[in-house]
């Protein structure tokens, strides 16, 4: 059971989808009322257009259904899309939830997902859990700068180094932090959806 695809709603498709281009994904398909975006590795997105932004939600390969986690957070089955059109240069490293509780949620996804722990940091505290350990994962850690939503975690060599090309696109993070094994950064897409950039010290 692979998690294939990150669906975040926004008002404004056009918007959101140079937001993602601008990030390192690229356009696969365009309709009127939504877009996928494909990065290099991971999870492909989904944009889809709608009033209110609700946050990230998981795709994971299945039957068509749907559950939500003891925090609210909602997880869809759907099988897997077909191949990408196209293909960019963008890491989606796992879709990050918020929840109150790391340790009791990291073993309620592993007894539903049936998904071991990949990495964990009881300081933070944040737990990492995927099918196998090059596969796209769940995050689960407190809400990072009072953000409640879940968010889309990408992978960077430098988080530095692409605040400096972001900055190029107009693009500001709204926080920068610095964690025992790399560092964060938030953005907000246009649809309100937030979105972290990390970099790891290591291959964990």
């Amino acid at each position: 059971m692979l998690l294939h695809t990150v669906r975040l709603p926004t008002p404004d498709l056009e918007a959101s989808v140079g937001f993602y281009q601008a990030l390192g994904f690229a356009l696969s398909e365009l309709e009127a009322s939504r877009a996928r975006v494909v990065p290099r590795s991971g999870a492909r997105l989904e944009l889809v257009q709608a009033p209110l932004p609700l946050g990230a939600v998981a795709v994971l390969q299945g039957a068509r259904g749907w559950i939500r986690d003891p925090d609210g957070n909602l997880l869809l089955y759907a099988p897997a899309p077909a191949a990408p059109r196209a293909v960019g240069q963008a890491t989606v490293h796992a879709v990050l939830y918020p929840v109150g509780n790391v340790r009791a949620s990291t073993h309620w996804y592993a007894r539903a997902l049936g998904w071991p722990e990949r990495f964990a940091d009881a300081r933070l505290p944040w737990s990492e859990l995927a099918p196998t350990p090059k596969a796209p994962r769940l995050a689960l850690t407190p809400p990072l700068a009072n953000e409640a939503r879940a968010a889309l975690l990408l992978r960077v060599p430098a988080v530095f180094r692409e605040l400096e090309r972001l900055q190029e696109h107009g693009l500001e993070p709204g926080w920068v932090r610095e964690v025992a094994w790399g560092r964060l950064a938030g953005y907000t897409d246009p649809g309100g959806n937030p979105l972290v950039l990390m970099e790891r010290n290591g291959s964990g």
